[in-house]
This record gives C-alpha cells, sequence and structure tokens, in this order.
C-alpha cells in the first residue's frame, strides 16, 4: 500500500529494502553501459523504456513513497558511479598510458554520463518509480 509517509522510522535499515535499490543502481548502470558499449553516445528510446520499467518493477517492490524518491536518487547515484568506474576501467587497469591520454578518459567519461543520464534517464527513473508505486497500491 503506497502511504506519503513511511510507516516506520526505520524504513532504510530493512535490508529488503537496501537490496532492492542496489540491485535497482546496477541494472540501471548495466543498462547504460551497454548503450555505451554498442557505440552509442545517447541512450535510445527502447534504453530509455528498459529503464522506465526497471524503475517501474523496483517502486512495484518498495511501495512507499519515501523509500521511492529517495531510492531513486540512492540507486541513480549508484549507477553514475559504477557506470563512471566501468568507463575507466581501461585507464585503473594501465591499457591507457600517459597522463594526457589518461585525463581525456577521466573527462570524457565524465561527459557521457552526464549526456546519458540527465534529463531523460532522471525523468525514467522518478517516473517509473512513482508510477510503479501506484500500481502496486492499485493492484495489490
Amino acid at each position: 500500500m503506497v502511504s506519503l509517509v513511511a510507516t516506520d522510522e526505520i524504513t532504510w535499515r530493512k535490508p529488503r529494502t537496501v537490496a532492492i535499490v542496489i540491485a535497482w543502481g546496477i541494472t540501471n548502470a548495466s543498462i547504460v553501459l551497454n548503450a555505451f558499449l554498442n557505440g552509442r553516445e545517447m541512450l535510445e528510446w527502447y534504453d530509455l523504456l528498459f529503464l522506465f520499467v526497471i524503475s517501474g518493477f523496483a517502486g512495484v517492490l518498495l511501495a512507499e513513497v519515501k523509500a521511492i524518491v529517495l531510492g531513486v536518487f540512492e540507486a541513480l547515484f549508484l549507477s553514475v558511479l559504477l557506470t563512471y568506474v566501468g568507463m575507466i576501467l581501461p585507464v585503473l587497469l594501465g591499457n591507457v598510458s600517459g597522463f594526457y591520454q589518461a585525463n581525456v578518459v577521466y573527462w570524457l567519461s565524465l561527459g557521457l554520463i552526464f549526456k546519458a543520464f540527465f534529463p531523460l534517464a532522471l525523468l525514467a527513473f522518478v517516473m517509473g518509480g512513482l508510477i510503479g508505486g501506484f500500481m502496486e497500491d492499485w493492484l495489490g
């Protein structure tokens, strides 16, 4: 049941909620990294649809508006962090040599991540999570 205020003050101490948010962030990062590995700088409509569906599923599982709203931003942070680490992995492993080449990889990765996640992917995260939470109330 969707409630505007969490039913208990220790929502984020529940292992289930933490596991859902971590899985949500990992899945979102894998969708974005898959787009980058296929040579696309921007996310296509089907990538955004996947992000929306995954966020909706996470919203159904979380089922509280407070947990969904906080979970969106935590999953977004985790997915941006994992995407960044995945993109600079050649530098971390030593496959890119030179100070300037490594800095180019760092800064280009940040630019591509910002272009991919904002604003459409963020909108897909938020709307998918909220619609999923309200669908859980409507269905169950």
